[in-house]
């Protein structure tokens, strides 16, 4: 009996102040900024030996005890604990490593750190405040190749690709025994859905189970109607003529309602408008007449 099992994991965590500007709500306030905004963006963050030095990292990395928190001081980037860079768990990195790390993990050379400033579409890369560099959209018009999408998948294949080399460090599992490597990143997900969609057995095997799918379906509303057993789609019509019917009673009512109201303030202003017995005219007897 086979099975799987999980026996190793490790986190990155990437330092890089530079990229806060890129996220989805800072480019979006910075676009619009008119209250110096960048500025106050800048001063707030942290250096990289703050960043190693805060304690819920140093848990993500397994050099510290979870339940170690409570002894600690909040807040807790007031209170560092000892700066360790890597734990058996992880490794916090720095932004000139993770950019060296991404220029190497960039296929397409879209990622510069050649100093010139943006142009058709490019996202400025900063470091240390100043222009590095920058990235490169694969395309005018698809928004998932924009600048913005593939710096996010890139950054994420290069920190993906730093786990793997740690959790193989740390376990001692030799690289060229590893059969094969799956993705689960946006841009690894949409590679997979996309040679799935080219392949023609893939393809085949989808018609045949739509097909396969249609025919037991068919089958099934055969024997229910030889059976006189209602389908659920008659149920639903059924449902939607008994909702308007009940609709349209309701109308009926409230015109009754209606009518039924002014019929009696009619009858009230009649009875209002009747003739007293004391001025009724009296008519004399047939023996009374003269």
């Amino acid at each position: 009996m086979t099975g799987a099992a999980v026996h190793a994991c490790s986190l990155v965590l990437a330092h890089a102040p530079d990229l806060v500007r890129h996220g989805s709500k800072p480019a979006r306030e910075l676009a619009v900024d008119q209250d110096g905004l960048l500025g106050s963006l800048s001063g707030a963050l942290r250096t990289y030996e703050e960043a190693v030095a805060y304690p819920p990292h140093q848990v993500l990395l397994g050099n510290l005890r979870p339940d170690a928190l409570w002894e600690i001081e909040r807040p807790w980037w007031r209170n560092p604990v000892a700066a360790k860079r890597e734990g058996p768990f992880g490794v916090v990195i720095d932004e000139e490593e993770l950019y060296r790390r991404m220029v190497e993990a960039d296929a397409f050379g879209l990622f510069k750190l050649d100093a010139n400033e943006p142009h058709d579409g490019a996202l400025a890369i900063f470091q240390r405040g100043r222009v590095a560099g920058s990235m490169k959209q694969a395309h005018d018009l698809d928004e998932s190749l924009s600048a913005s999408v593939l710096l996010e998948n890139l950054a994420c294949k290069t920190t993906g690709a730093l786990a793997l080399e740690h959790v193989l460090r740390t376990t001692g599992f030799p690289p060229e025994e590893l059969p094969y490597v799956i993705g689960s990143g946006e841009e690894a997900v949409g590679e997979l859905t996309q040679n799935l969609l080219e392949n023609p057995l893939f393809n085949q095997a989808v018609v045949a189970a739509l097909s396969a799918g249609e025919r037991a379906l068919q089958a099934q509303r055969s024997a229910m109607t030889a059976l006189n057993i209602p389908s659920s789609g008659e149920i639903e019509r059924l449902e939607r003529r008994l909702r308007s019917l009940s609709d349209r009673l309701e109308a009926v009512e409230d015109q009754l309602d209606e009518i039924s109201g002014e019929v009696h303030g009619l009858r009230k202003r009649l009875g209002q408008d009747a003739p007293t017995d004391q001025a009724r005219p009296t008519i004399p007897n047939r023996g009374e007449r003269s």
